[in-house]
């Protein structure tokens, strides 16, 4: 779905896109939800889009860091997996997203290898767009059709695609969530068209200037305010331990 702000929400998300990737990029740096809650709701681009403290340590039990069996390793990769997945680190890696090469598991392998075989002309950072929310949701039981299709359209191959794509969304044929994922991996695919380099440079300023105002608004509270922020923060994250399955 997209919203009044032009971003795409993504399936079983009311968060909205720049703002789950806000998220993200924090708890990937190894910030606490509260860090990253305190950041974004103090960021103007972000006013009043920002999730729940709860949200964000949900999301962040999400996105643990795999495990030492579960993580890829050129060492133990077949052929196929090395040609798909090194080109995805260089991506990262131009976008000031190191630590992501660190969460990618052999299940990211596997989706990278099919989407080359696919879509060969496909760019890797968009590739691992697509491959990190595949995984995401075939964890969470979620439906992955959208991204399938998204695919299958093609809208990086040239103007003409991107306008059929464009054509299928808005004669209604997929539907809210299904257009939403489309329209996302148009707009990946614009993206990956961009100065990575320079983008990443200018989202730095823009994180720096993030947490200068959450830590300014922190240092600003009286003891008695701050002892209110850490008790809401606290409850939150046991609000959240509560809701998983099987706590009591």
């Amino acid at each position: 779905m997209e919203t009044q702000r032009g971003q795409i929400r993504t399936p079983g998300s009311r968060t909205d896109a720049d703002v789950l990737e806000a998220i993200d990029d924090g708890l990937g740096r190894g910030l606490s939800a509260r860090q990253v809650h305190g950041a974004l709701i103090h960021a103007e681009r972000f006013k009043g889009r920002v999730p729940s403290l709860k949200t964000i340590s949900r999301r962040a039990k999400e996105r643990r860091p795999p495990t030492a069996s579960e993580r890829w390793s050129l060492a133990e990769a077949e052929p196929d997996e090395a040609v798909a997945v090194l080109p995805v680190f260089a991506a990262l890696a131009k976008r000031d997203r190191v630590w992501e090469c660190g969460f990618l598991t052999r299940d990211h392998a596997q989706m990278l290898v099919l989407m080359r075989a696919a879509a060969p002309d496909l760019d890797p950072w968009v590739a691992y767009r697509v491959a990190d929310e595949y995984v995401l949701r075939r964890r969470g039981g979620l439906r992955t059709l959208g991204l399938e299709l998204g695919l299958a359209l093609a809208p990086w191959r040239s103007d003409e695609a991107a306008a059929e794509l464009r054509r299928v969304v808005d004669a209604g044929f997929l539907g809210k969530d299904l257009s939403a994922d489309v329209r996302q991996l148009e707009r990946d695919s614009k993206d990956a068209l961009r100065d990575p380099i320079a983008d990443a440079l200018n989202r730095l300023e823009e994180r720096r200037a993030d947490y200068d105002a959450a830590e300014e608004y922190w240092d600003g509270l009286s003891d008695e305010d701050r002892e209110a922020q850490e008790q809401i923060s606290q409850k939150a994250t046991g609000e959240m331990a509560l809701d998983e399955p099987g706590s009591d």
